[in-house]
């Protein structure tokens, strides 16, 4: 049984989701609410309100270590 999540009530996930969403994710709440924003803006459907979340997790992750590297090639000190 899946239930409602977010601002508009349009993110949909089961209790054993929504508890490994908690264990992975200590911002479990912002990420729902995300997603929430972003289907009710878009009218977007996912076959896997879970799977997207970690998927756009997955995507943060990669965004911030290229950001990450960025700053470290950069030596502000040189300035």
């Amino acid at each position: 049984v899946k239930h409602k999540y977010g601002e508009y009530k349009n993110v949909l996930l089961t209790d054993d989701e929504l508890e490994k969403l908690k264990e992975e994710y200590p911002d479990y709440l912002e990420r729902i609410e995300r997603l929430s924003s972003y289907v009710e803006s878009t009218g977007k459907k996912y076959k896997s309100h879970y799977a997207t979340i970690r998927n756009w997790a997955r995507n943060d992750k990669k965004t911030e270590s290229k950001v990450d590297k960025v700053y470290d090639d950069f030596n502000v000190n040189e300035w």
